[in-house]
């Protein structure tokens, strides 16, 4: 099943509907800067905007933020590492057909903690990325407030992280000691 449509449909949709999409925001290991990417396309283009795009029909919101995060920058990221970030409102004042057709989007997020060194490759909806504040004082006013409640999840997911290291496997992810009965299950 082809997953594209026409432009003109495309048009006529987000001209009378809102379209559901998820991005993906990128931490470091401590949850103070995100990695941002520049648009080379509206909407807002020029600006500093997370990964993301169009969910597919049939395709899971967590596979929609896999497929994003390795087609728009090459990552291929692990599952099971992907904490919920929120639903958000984006609603712009223009599209990429311009200005007589606006876009308003629902937009499931997700977060991830990478690591400072990672291989990104720009895909053409991109023209640079950097790691910035969360904070920074540059992002459009969305962006800010989408960063500012899903850096509050990743540092709950840090911590979470962080105590299942110090305390180790539950007992039963833990190997069998020599001699101990086993169970069948």
């Amino acid at each position: 099943m082809s997953h594209w449509i026409s432009d003109l449909l495309y048009r006529e949709i987000i001209d009378k509907v809102p379209v559901c999409t998820v991005d993906l925001a990128l931490f470091n290991q401590d949850a103070t800067q995100v990695l941002v990417f520049r648009r080379s396309a509206e909407p807002l283009k020029g600006e500093w905007f997370t990964l993301g795009g169009r969910l597919r029909k049939n395709e899971t919101v967590k596979a929609c933020a896999l497929r994003q995060a390795e087609s728009e920058a090459g990552l291929n990221l692990d599952s099971t590492r992907l904490f919920f970030g929120g639903v958000f409102d984006e609603i712009h004042d223009s599209s990429r057909f311009g200005g007589t057709v606006t876009y308003h989007c629902v937009d499931v997020c997700w977060g991830y903690v990478l690591g400072e060194d990672v291989g990104v490759r720009l895909d053409r909806q991109h023209n640079q990325y950097e790691w910035r504040p969360v904070a920074d004082p540059e992002f459009v006013p969305m962006l800010a407030t989408k960063l500012t409640a899903i850096q509050l999840r990743a540092r709950e997911w840090l911590r979470s992280e962080s105590l299942l290291r110090s305390t180790g496997p539950s007992p039963a992810q833990q190997p069998p000691q020599a001699g101990a009965p086993q169970s069948r299950l």
